[in-house]
This record gives structure tokens, sequence and C-alpha cells, in this order.
């Protein structure tokens, strides 16, 4: 049976607990299919976890600490913003893909 849920939206406590216990990303998203029975749906963070995260890097005492999750964010920063500007035209070519197969009633 298909699982009900359509996604996961991660809060930043989530997050701060996976980097504390020094987890790597497929090891946390691994764990939280595993225990949420979600299947492949999405997992997602909001806007609001991002800035949450943001601040808790420019709080943080541990430079080196500070520093990768600065990285990582500038990083993840870059892949939203150019998958902005790269999904809109490819969601184009894929909608004009599949309507080139639909064929209507000429009397419709």
């Amino acid at each position: 049976m298909e699982s009900a849920i359509r996604g996961l939206v991660l809060d930043s406590n989530v997050l701060v607990a996976a980097e504390r216990a020094k987890l790597t990303t497929p090891e946390v998203l691994r764990n939280i299919r595993a225990s949420a029975a979600i299947g492949d749906a999405p997992i997602v963070i909001s806007a609001m976890t991002v800035a949450e995260l943001a601040h808790g890097i420019q709080r943080c005492a541990d430079v080196e600490v500070a520093g990768g999750a600065a990285r990582g964010l500038r990083v993840a920063w870059l892949g939203l913003c150019a998958y902005t500007w790269y999904a809109p035209a490819h969601f184009r070519r894929m909608l004009a893909r599949a309507l080139g197969t639909v064929r209507l009633d000429p009397r419709f």
C-alpha cells in the first residue's frame, strides 16, 4: 500500500541533532525514511529552517564547525538558486514533450 504521506518537512532540531551525532546526510535520510515509513516521498527543509541554521552558524563558538557549516549552507543556497533558474525551463520541456502525445478530437 502506498504511503499517504506526500512529503516531509524537516525542522532544524532534526538537523542539529544529526550534526551533533556526526551523521552524514545519507545516514540522516536513511534513518528518517526507515523510522517515518515515508517511502519515496520527498524530504525538504523550509526557508525558516535555513534561516534558523544560518543563525546557529553565526552564534557557533567552534570556528571549525561554523566554517564547515557555513560552507555547506552556501553550497545548498547555490544549489537552490541554480534549481530555481533551471527548473522552470526543464518543466516546460517536459510538459511540451508530454503534450506532444495528446491528440484532441477536432470537434472538441
